[in-house]
Formats: C-alpha cells, sequence, structure tokens
C-alpha cells in the first residue's frame, strides 16, 4: 500500500506526541498510527462500556420497594459511572432523567 500523507494539525499535542515518540523510540509518524490505532481499538470498548451503563442506569431509574426514593443509592451510582465513561455529569444527569421520563411513560400507560 503506498504511503499517504496527511497534513494535521495537532496543535499543543504535538509536543506530547514527540515527547512520547521519543520516551518509545518512535518516530513521531510511527507514534500517531500507534495512537490512531488505539484509539480506534478503544472506540469499541467504550461504546460497550456506554452501552452498559445507559443499561443500569436505566434499572436503577425504575422504583424499588427496597429503597425509599430520597435515599436510594442505584441511580447516583449508575449515574456517576455514566458520567466518568463520558466525561460529563450534566450529559449523564440529563440521560438519567430523560430515562425517568420514559420509564414514567410506559409505567402511566401500563396503569390506564
Amino acid at each position: 500500500m503506498p504511503q499517504q500523507r496527511l497534513d494535521i494539525d495537532f496543535g499543543p499535542l504535538l509536543d506530547l506526541i514527540e515527547q512520547e515518540a521519543v520516551a518509545q523510540g518512535l518516530s513521531r509518524g510511527a507514534m500517531v498510527r500507534q495512537l490512531v490505532q488505539d484509539g480506534l481499538a478503544a472506540r469499541a470498548t467504550l461504546k460497550a462500556a456506554t452501552c452498559q451503563a445507559v443499561l443500569n442506569l436505566a434499572s436503577a431509574v425504575e422504583p424499588d420497594e427496597r429503597y425509599d426514593p430520597a435515599d436510594d443509592p442505584r441511580e447516583p451510582q449508575a449515574a456517576a459511572l455514566l458520567a466518568a465513561l463520558l466525561g460529563s455529569q450534566p450529559a449523564a444527569e440529563g440521560i438519567a432523567e430523560a430515562l425517568t421520563v420514559l420509564w414514567n411513560r410506559w409505567y402511566l400507560k401500563q396503569e390506564a
């Protein structure tokens, strides 16, 4: 396969890439290729982990008779894990609220 060149502006990351390449004894190009391969491999793992975290959160927003709703620890724990995966607490809280709305709509339809 012929080698292709891309002009990419890494901005301040270029210094970090250069330092890591020197530390590992690689060329800067080889380091960038390795970072891209690692990032692509991590996508599948992140996708699966995020899916599972959202499913766990969906389960946690469903009321459980074992807990007083004010003291139920499941939702904050599940939301914290999702926030860590997403890198955003407000996003995780928004997803938790959306799941609660969906659960309430489903429950109200069952009661009708």
